[in-house]
């Protein structure tokens, strides 16, 4: 989509958190129509349900109940105007490794 790698994209993970989250509001509307998907959206991604992490994990979960996905970028929960307000993690390298120190929620 950029012309970079994964890795050094740095809208890659949120790309990678939208596709899932829609691919799994799909599933669980059973539809690939805006208004049935608009009705799931909150409901495979927001809290009350068990936390997937990937697509295979939701769709797997769907069959059990509510789910929670949970974003490679941060939470997906969206508010009542369909927005996500992402948290982000303050990591330092230290010892040569990467290490989350904190997170800013906004």
């Amino acid at each position: 989509m950029t012309g970079q790698s994964g890795q050094s994209n740095i809208f890659s993970a949120m790309t990678w958190d939208m596709v899932h989250a829609l691919a799994l509001a799909i599933e669980a509307a059973g539809s690939t129509e805006t208004a049935a998907i608009n009705a799931k959206i909150r409901e495979v991604s927001n809290p009350e349900g068990t936390k997937v992490y990937s697509y295979a994990e939701g769709k797997e979960a769907l069959k059990k109940g509510k789910i929670n996905f949970e974003g490679a970028s941060s939470v997906l929960d969206f508010d009542q105007y369909g927005d996500v307000s992402p948290s982000f993690g303050v990591f330092f390298i230290e010892g040569g490794k990467l290490n989350r120190r904190y997170v800013v929620n906004i």
